[in-house]
């Protein structure tokens, strides 16, 4: 599903290699200034390495542009606002997400849709449609993220510190949400964090981010 190889981004990754199995967690844990975010952006295109591949589900993105690998590739970032417009609703927002590959038309049926993904979260926003996003809490806010990403059926998903800005309730709550979607969708997943205490909450591969390089801990 991902295969990074031999990628170097500057001074930062050095000639690192990482295999993702389709509906495989991988938790990548280290230090701030370790080098987690950088990959994570390299992986989206944000970043542009400086040698090495990048091959999602078969194709080859090293040189494909951030904004078409939306294709392959849906993300949560720390920020719970980043992932969502407060100004619209949930249901714009959700909309949003799901044509982001390219589809037109929200039908009756795709509504339907949105709710049963927004009805995992077991947080009644299924029902909430019409509301404002700036509406909800930091911790539903960045819940509403995660089904957002999801939306689209993309192949891998990445997942960056998203709990970092959280207080520790929300900080839980958002965690064990993120480990019933992953599991509920078969998720290609890549969760990137510096809080040692999200190992215990993943049965996943485990990396340590250590001088550019990825260590397996388990």
């Amino acid at each position: 599903m991902l295969n990074i190889i031999d990628l170097s981004v500057r001074d930062v990754l050095q000639g690192l290699n990482l295999a993702v199995k389709p509906k495989e967690l991988v938790l990548v844990v280290g230090a701030n200034g370790s080098g987690k975010t950088t990959l994570f952006n390299t992986i989206l295109g944000a970043v542009k390495p400086t040698k090495g591949k990048i091959v999602v589900n078969g194709k080859d993105v090293t040189n494909i542009p951030q904004y078409k690998r939306v294709y392959w590739i849906s993300s949560v970032l720390q920020d719970p606002r980043s992932g969502s417009i407060g100004k619209m609703t949930i249901l714009e927002n959700m909309s949003l997400a799901y044509m982001r590959r390219g589809y037109k038309r929200i039908s009756n049926k795709i509504v339907n849709y949105f709710k049963e993904k927004l009805s995992i979260l077991e947080m009644g926003l299924e029902y909430r449609l019409s509301e404002r996003v700036e509406n909800l809490s930091g911790g539903q806010r960045q819940a509403l993220s995660l089904t957002m990403s999801i939306a689209d059926d993309c192949n891998l998903l990445l997942l960056d510190e998203i709990t970092s800005a959280l207080d520790p309730k929300s900080s839980a709550m958002v965690m064990k949400i993120t480990d019933k979607i992953v599991k509920y969708e078969n998720k290609t997943c890549l969760l990137i964090t510096h809080d040692i205490k999200h190992i215990n909450s993943f049965n996943g591969r485990i990396f340590e981010m250590k001088n550019g390089k990825l260590v397996a801990t388990s």
